[in-house]
């Protein structure tokens, strides 16, 4: 299982979603962290997020770092698909 970190990002954004979106979040969250083999790579991540991941939650996604060495998922932002990637 891997261990789960927030950045204050990622924090601001899921504060702001309903409570019913927040609970499905937290429940995908918790999936990733059980089978990693779900990740999925950004295609065309910008150069300063590095290797920045993705995970579906509905219409909402949810964006990430992965450190498969120290089995540690860093949680960056969750929004809504057609802004999710349009702030990055």
């Amino acid at each position: 299982m891997y261990k789960i970190l927030y950045t204050l990002n990622f924090e601001r954004s899921f504060a702001k979603l309903d409570k019913y979106i927040q609970y499905r979040v937290k429940e995908k969250i918790e999936q990733l962290s059980e089978n990693p083999q779900l990740i999925k790579k950004l295609k065309y991540s910008p150069k300063e997020f590095g290797s920045l991941c993705k995970y579906r939650v509905g219409d909402w996604r949810i964006l990430f770092w992965v450190d498969h060495n120290k089995e540690e998922i860093t949680l960056y932002l969750v929004d809504r698909r057609d802004s999710a990637y349009k702030n990055l």
